[in-house]
C-alpha cells in the first residue's frame, strides 16, 4: 500500500488529490514543520531532502511532485488521469508538471526561503520584493499559453489539475491578483467543488493547530513570519479567507506593529471584513493576537457546504 508523507498547505496536495482521484489505497503520515519534524532523523531516513512530500511505494521511495504524479497516473491506468497511450502528450504532461516545480514553486519560495540562495538581508528583502511580479509572470504564462481548456490539457482532466490548484492557492499570498488571470481562477474555483478536493484537504486540516497556544508553540519553532503563513495558508485552504494580504513586507518595512494591519481577512476579494493594528511588541504575545484576529471558525460542514 502507498503511504504519503505530507504537510498542511503544501505541494503534497497535489498527490494527495492525485491518490484520491485514482481511487487508490493508501495511507498518509502528517510531517509538522512547527516541530522541525522533515529534520528529524526518522524522516530523514525516508527523505534525506528533508522536504514533503515522499511517497513509500512498493518499489522504493519517490519524491518531488513530478514524478510522484506520473507514478500515479501509470500506477492507476483505468483512473485515466494521464494520456498514457500516446508518448507526445504525455511528454505535455510532463512538461507542464515540469514548470510547476521548477519555475512555479521557487519562485513563489522566494517569499519565504530566501535564506535557501542567499544569506544577506537585504538580498533576501529582495527577492520576496520581487515575488509579486515573478510569480505573476509565471500565471500570467499559464493564463495566455498553457491553459488549453476547462482543464490544463484540454477537455481531459489530467495529474496536472491538482498540481496547478495547489499552487494557485497560493497566488494571494505572492502579491498576484487573482482577478487578472479569469482561466485560472475558474480552474482553480472548480477543482475547489471536486468531491475528491474536498476530502484531500478535509484530511489535510484535520487536527491541525488554528489557536493562540498553538501558534505561541509554532512562533517558538518558526519564528512570526513562519506562524503568519501558516494561518494565512491554513485560512485560504478552508475557504475562509481565500483572498487576502500577507504581513510579510510590513514585518519587514515597519515591524511588528505593522504586521497585522496588512491582513485582509474575507471569503471574497471585493470584501474586507477586518483590518487590525497589533502595536505589541511580544512576538509571542503578536503570534496569538494574529491567531484570535482571524477569527477562525472550525465548522468544517459550514466552510465547505
Amino acid at each position: 500500500m502507498i503511504k504519503l508523507y505530507y504537510a498542511p498547505d503544501t505541494c503534497a496536495l497535489a498527490s494527495h488529490i492525485a491518490l484520491e482521484e485514482a481511487g487508490a489505497e493508501y495511507s498518509t503520515v502528517r510531517i509538522d514543520f512547527a516541530r522541525d519534524e522533515q529534520r528529524s532523523p526518522n524522516y530523514l531516513a525516508v527523505n534525506p531532502k528533508g522536504r514533503v512530500p515522499a511517497m513509500v511505494t512498493d518499489r522504493g521511495i519517490l519524491t518531488e511532485t513530478p514524478a510522484m504524479l506520473a507514478f500515479i497516473a501509470q500506477s492507476f491506468p483505468r483512473a485515466d488521469l494521464a494520456p498514457l497511450g500516446d508518448p507526445f502528450a504525455f511528454a505535455q504532461v510532463q512538461a507542464f508538471n515540469s514548470y510547476l516545480c521548477s519555475t512555479v514553486h521557487v519562485a513563489h519560495a522566494h517569499r519565504m526561503r530566501g535564506h535557501r540562495w542567499a544569506d544577506d538581508a537585504a538580498a533576501i528583502a529582495a527577492m520576496r520584493r520581487k515575488v509579486p511580479q515573478s510569480v505573476g509572470a509565471c500565471y500570467e504564462l499559464i493564463e495566455r499559453e498553457m491553459l488549453n481548456g476547462p482543464w490544463v490539457m484540454g477537455e481531459d482532466y489530467t495529474i496536472c489539475d491538482p498540481y496547478l490548484f495547489t499552487l494557485a492557492q497560493w497566488m494571494e499570498a505572492d502579491g498576484v491578483d487573482p482577478i487578472r488571470l479569469p482561466k485560472v481562477s475558474d480552474h482553480r474555483r472548480r477543482m475547489s467543488e471536486r468531491a475528491t478536493v474536498r476530502k484531500a484537504i478535509a484530511q489535510e486540516l484535520d487536527g491541525v493547530p488554528l489557536f493562540p497556544k498553538q501558534a505561541a508553540l509554532a512562533f517558538e519553532n518558526t519564528g512570526i513570519v513562519g506562524v503568519a503563513e501558516g494561518f494565512a495558508g491554513v485560512c485560504a485552504h478552508k475557504g475562509i479567507a481565500r483572498d487576502f494580504l500577507t504581513a510579510f513586507d510590513a514585518l519587514q518595512q515597519e515591524g511588528v506593529a505593522g504586521a497585522a494591519g496588512q491582513l485582509q481577512v474575507g471569503g471574497n476579494r471585493r470584501e474586507q471584513v477586518r483590518r487590525e493594528r497589533i502595536a505589541h511588541r511580544n512576538e509571542i504575545a503578536l503570534a496569538g493576537q494574529l491567531a484570535e484576529g482571524l477569527e477562525i471558525r472550525l465548522d468544517h460542514r459550514r466552510t465547505w457546504a
